[in-house]
């Protein structure tokens, strides 16, 4: 086993992984449980409520230090790759059970989170929901009241008029009721303004005065009923505010850390380029050694400088003597690049702003140049390649097993799908070609 994959086992070893998860050992952060005065510590938190968000803080610190130690075993794994040009079968298994490791964890929490983002859209839906029908149900109360109204008011006049509109409005209420869009309208533009203001807005937007028929005509009724209507909605949206709040604390309380879009793009890059390099070895692997191990090398070291900051005790002075030639090789090497900005690129930037990384241009050794969208993009060129080796290799496995298993359903239906992949085209977006390698991962899942 080569250096570097002896240096990975050492890091995946029980020992340094527990150190890193364990919140009360190397990693516990500063005001964390592990300090002699806890119990005085703990008693600064008035309200539980502070207490759980400092746990919680620390839970979110833990698990970014945990991905960010497996980006550092896949820059790792990489440089072996890259080193080391034949495949030992022992070698490769070894890899196979890492990156599943690898990418098994960061799944899970891709799924969960994908999880919780679907019903926390469909508690809100729901809402949504209830509360339309809060306000549908105060608008068809006001319809029914003034209706009503309008039923049992006979007014002056004679006998006969009176008696003739009895009649009609007995005759209108066997009739299913109509909907009254005036008192929407007004329902609508007292919930915007107050009283007064949307008849002074009623009449500038009619631009008419206040003496004129016209504005006669738009003036808003002053019923209480009106009014009453207008409450109970302002009540349902009150009550529909207060309960997005609480989903808002709920999520922020429940969400799960997971790194930026384009943090898992250059994971997933990675993955792929090591998965690749086993079938076919890159003849460029020379020429990217020097550039991949300066870059391995100085995340390696940010990382340690990462966990020491965050650390609450500093380390022995002993320990001066480990650390002293990466501190020289470090300053050494972003010396001798500060003289020239070209030399930049051959390594990976501490804290770069964002107009920093436009001026200097800098690119991943391994990776795409920016972020794609899946439902208007096409796939790149590149990635279709890549997604073509891929399925030649997984087609060449399948018809080697058909061969001890003739007409296995599972496994011509793999082939089924290979077909319909390779049948897409060019142009055709790039949610198509990730749909289409979700049913190939299932239908290998499952047989």
């Amino acid at each position: 086993m080569s250096p570097t994959l002896e240096l990975v086992r050492h890091l995946l070893s029980p020992r340094i992984r527990r150190i890193v998860r364990d919140p009360s050992g190397f990693l516990s952060w500063r005001y964390g449980e592990n300090d002699e005065n806890s119990t005085s510590r703990r008693s600064i938190y008035a309200d539980s409520r502070d207490f759980m968000a400092h746990r919680r803080e620390v839970f979110l610190k833990r698990v970014e230090v945990e991905h960010q130690f497996h980006s550092y075993i896949l820059d790792l794994l990489i440089l072996d790759r890259l080193s080391t040009p034949t495949n030992i079968p022992q070698t490769v298994r070894f890899i196979s059970h890492l990156l599943r490791a690898l990418t098994g964890h960061l799944a899970q929490r891709w799924r969960r989170r994908e999880s919780r983002r679907k019903h926390d859209a469909e508690r809100r839906a729901a809402l949504f929901i209830e509360a339309e029908g809060r306000r549908r149900k105060c608008l068809d109360d006001l319809h029914s009241a003034v209706a009503a109204r309008l039923r049992h008011s006979t007014g002056g006049g004679t006998h006969a008029e009176r008696r003739k509109r009895r009649q009609e409005a007995m005759e209108a209420s066997q009739l299913p009721e109509l909907v009254d869009a005036n008192l929407d309208e007004e329902v609508e533009w007292r919930l915007r303004f107050s009283e007064a203001g949307a008849i002074e807005a009623k009449r500038c937007l009619a631009d008419c005065g206040p003496g004129t028929s016209a504005f006669l005509e738009l003036r808003l009724s002053k019923d209480d009923v009106i009014q009453q209507a207008v409450t109970e909605i302002e009540t349902v949206n009150a009550w529909c505010e207060r309960e997005l709040e609480q989903y808002e604390e709920a999520e922020e309380e429940e969400e799960e850390w997971m790194p930026a879009d384009t943090e898992i793009v250059r994971f997933v890059d990675r993955v792929v380029f090591i998965l690749l390099h086993f079938a076919w070895p890159d003849s460029k692997g020379e020429s990217l050694m020097e550039k991949h191990w300066w870059q391995t090398f100085l995340e390696g070291y940010q990382f340690a400088g990462h966990l020491l900051i965050s650390a609450k005790y500093p380390l022995p002075t002993i320990s001066d003597k480990h650390s002293m030639p990466s501190h020289l090789l470090a300053t050494a090497r972003l010396a001798l690049t500060s003289r020239d900005d070209l030399e930049l690129d051959k390594v990976v930037p501490f804290e770069l702003s964002n107009l920093q990384q436009q001026h200097l241009k800098l690119e991943p050794m391994v990776g795409r140049k920016h972020c794609l969208d899946v439902y208007r993009d096409p796939i790149p060129k590149v990635e279709a390649r890549k997604a073509h080796t891929v399925m030649v290799a997984i087609r060449a496995r399948v018809v080697e097993v058909l061969q001890e298993w003739p007409e296995h359903p599972a496994l011509l239906k793999i082939i089924t799908v290979l077909d319909r992949v390779c049948a897409f085209g060019m142009g055709d977006c790039l949610t198509k070609y990730v749909t289409a390698f979700e049913m190939l991962l299932n239908e290998m899942q499952v047989s």
